[in-house]
């Protein structure tokens, strides 16, 4: 809130709308610690899980109303975090999923949140790949911002790990990743360039296929067999069902992004054609028009 008085930015809805989510988060935070503190236990699910899960919805709908304006409306910009996305999906539903759906202790209530999490955390993972592929300037809010939801995602990886191996205990060392993610924000919200983070738009934001773009869906593209690879090391028997899917979804997602590239192949070589049609009805007419003109000057 003192961010969003001092600059005053154009578009402050974003802005509230992702203090409200932070708000949300402190509240799970305390929740999570007075249930603790009084009863000794957490009730699982409870309201801090309610806090916690409206805390991550509020994130992601802040960085796509963000992305509105700074992000290119093109093929390549919505479907390479998809790809990204359902590479890391299959990996979260294997690992950190599927073991509660299938523990038979777990009511239905306990199951679906216990699934929200991990979806949460895909969810905000394809806003933020999509946040830092895109090209263009990028104010010095972007960079606490994006560095906070990062240590976010490693917070819940590493909570959920440690929480199905039964050895998370409030002030493990990973909660220092939580604790970081609130000062990042702050840091964000305070700097003058958060204005140009919500109100700023691309002017030349052409998508390419650099390197660190090709690399990042390579990676996410092979994480189909890598999942079967790390079921098969483990001992684990192998979720053919989920690792299938997958792979369909994510071969499907890659056909539609190479004939996006096709597409725009063609539509800069017929750019390039209609100009040099365009030079030499040019040229033409200028040697029509002129030609016969100087000839008469030097006969």
């Amino acid at each position: 809130m003192a961010g969003i008085l001092m600059h005053r930015p154009a578009r402050p809805l974003p802005w509230y709308l992702f203090t409200f989510g932070l708000l949300m988060s402190v509240l799970g935070i305390v929740t999570y610690v007075y249930y603790e503190v009084t009863l000794g236990r957490t009730p699982f699910p409870s309201l801090a899980d309610a806090f916690f899960i409206a805390g991550y919805a509020c994130a992601a709908a802040t960085l796509l109303m963000f992305q509105s304006r700074r992000l290119v409306r093109d093929q390549a910009s919505t479907v390479d975090p998809i790809i990204v996305a359902v590479g890391v999906g299959m990996l979260a539903w294997v690992f950190l999923a599927q073991p509660y759906v299938e523990d038979p202790s777990l009511s239905l209530a306990q199951r679906l949140v216990s699934i929200a999490y991990p979806l949460m955390d895909v969810l905000l993972l394809a806003v933020v790949v999509r946040m830092l592929l895109v090209r263009g300037e990028r104010p010095f809010a972007y960079y606490p911002l994006v560095a906070g939801l990062v240590c976010t995602l490693i917070f819940d990886a590493g909570y959920g790990i440690t929480t199905l191996a039964g050895t998370y205990e409030t002030g493990n060392q990973i909660d220092a990743f939580e604790m970081l993610f609130l000062v990042l924000f702050g840091t964000a919200a305070l700097h003058p360039s958060m204005k140009e983070l919500s109100d700023g738009v691309v002017l030349n934001p052409e998508t390419k296929l650099t390197r660190r773009r090709l690399v990042l869906l390579a990676a996410a593209s092979l994480m189909a067999p890598g999942v079967l690879a790390l079921q098969w090391a483990r001992g684990a028997s192998l979720n053919i069902p989920v690792i299938v899917a997958g792979s369909v979804v994510l071969f499907l997602l890659v056909l539609a992004r190479m004939m996006g590239l096709v597409r725009n192949n063609e539509l800069a070589a017929a750019g390039i054609r209609h100009l040099n049609e365009g030079l030499e009805e040019r040229v033409e007419e200028i040697r029509v028009t002129f030609l016969p003109q100087l000839g008469g000057a030097f006969a």
